[in-house]
């Protein structure tokens, strides 16, 4: 009884022990990296003379509208009373004119709110809409998602929840901020990477055999993954100077010290990270539960089990992965198809490889922790038994004698 409460007490030593290490390494980033504001006159020019502000429309003086058979949008000229409710001239009314196009087509409504893009703050200023106030909208839309993810997950559901959190944090005060500052995106998405796998299944899953198991197969499956990008980009002659986006982040390169090259790879070691961890924690979930009820299968039958669930969860996993790749290149295959692009061509223009390159090199790690997950989890999880539970997983893992 004495032994049971001493080995629960340096269990909930070690697990307070990590824990605060990954949060001391967390914090300490995020205070390194954010003392100073690293994007401050990075902007457009003369942005810090323009605000963006919530205003209420209060009257529709005039208008003049006239709907396009094509698109279905109403083009033409609305005159707006619209009364400003946030920033310095908040409360004021305001008489402007709001000019409709199928490329700025925002349609006021009496009582409705908007978005307006106010400038020349030191006189009097001039203010034009810019959108709809979508704001509420997606905040609404965020609280759902929590939301449902807590109600039908439970408890897990909460822990995804805070797993998602932490993510986007990791991505927005640490990932970011460091490659402004001139670090190599490739390696930091490594370090994020393991970061985020390592409180994301600690949060799911907590100090498990499927746990250790899932971080080394997905760490695995991510250096693949990036390795395969890194390997295609160079053999295509392709990295982040290719990208649309690459003309912007060289202007700012200048004065943020950004590795432009790296940013597609870091780009898709990060996109490919949900996947594997995805993949790896229902293999290691699947194989664990699967020891637990027959204990006595051996190491073959467990890897064989592994790599059997592995093989009807990769069919589906890929097929996501392409399928998001091209629903969210629609715009631009529809572009292409009708303009008739010669195959030559287009198979040969940088969108086209750097697309390739994304979907193909995530869902190669994918396919490829298939085996790792399956391998690995047959040699660490009967490892550990449900009455035993040793101290050290890693020097219990070392000590196991037999040959696979």
């Amino acid at each position: 009884m004495k032994q049971n409460i001493k080995r629960d007490k340096y269990v909930a030593l070690q697990k307070g022990t990590v824990i605060a290490i990954l949060t001391g390494f967390f914090v300490l980033l995020v205070v390194l990296l954010n003392r100073t504001n690293v994007a401050k006159g990075l902007g457009q020019a003369g942005s810090m003379q323009v605000q963006y502000e919530h205003a209420t429309v209060l009257k529709i003086t005039q208008q003049s509208l006239k709907k396009d058979p094509d698109t279905g949008y109403q083009n033409g000229t609305q005159m707006l009373q619209i009364r400003i409710d946030s920033g310095k001239y908040q409360s004021n009314v305001l008489t402007i004119k709001n000019y409709l196009s199928n490329y700025s087509n925002v349609v006021a409504t009496q009582g409705g709110t908007l978005v307006v893009r106010v400038s020349g703050l030191e006189q009097k200023p001039d203010v034009a809409v810019f959108s709809y106030y979508r704001a509420p909208y997606i905040y609404a839309l965020i609280i759902l998602f929590f939301i449902v993810l807590s109600i039908v997950g439970g408890r897990r559901g909460i822990r995804s929840a805070a797993s998602l959190v932490v993510s986007f944090l990791c991505i927005l005060f640490i990932y970011i901020p460091s490659v402004l500052r001139g670090a190599s995106p490739l390696l930091m998405a490594l370090i994020i990477a393991g970061y985020i796998t390592l409180v994301s299944m600690i949060f799911l899953s907590g100090f498990s055999r499927k746990t250790w198991t899932a971080i080394i197969g997905t760490l695995a499956g991510v250096l693949f993954s990036a390795g395969i990008a890194v390997l295609s980009g160079a053999l295509m002659h392709l990295n982040g100077f290719n990208s649309p986006e690459s003309e912007t982040l060289i202007q700012l390169s200048g004065l943020a010290k950004i590795q432009v090259g790296g940013v597609l790879f870091g780009g898709i070691i990060i996109a490919a990270l949900g996947a594997i961890i995805d993949i790896a924690v229902s293999i290691a979930s699947s194989m664990d539960e699967l020891n637990r009820h027959a204990p006595d299968m051996g190491t073959h039958a467990l890897f064989a089990s592994g790599m059997n669930i592995g093989r009807d969860m990769v069919g589906t996993m890929a097929n996501t992965l392409i399928l998001a790749f091209a629903g969210s290149s629609m715009m631009e295959l529809l572009l292409i198809v009708s303009n008739n692009i010669p195959y030559n061509q287009l198979l040969n223009t940088p969108w086209i490889g750097i697309e390739v390159i994304e979907s193909l090199s995530g869902s190669i790690g994918v396919i490829l922790t298939v085996p790792l997950i399956a391998y690995i989890g047959a040699k660490l999880i009967p490892v550990l038994s449900v009455k035993e539970k040793p101290k050290n997983v890693f020097v219990s893992f070392a000590r196991q004698k037999k040959p696979f």
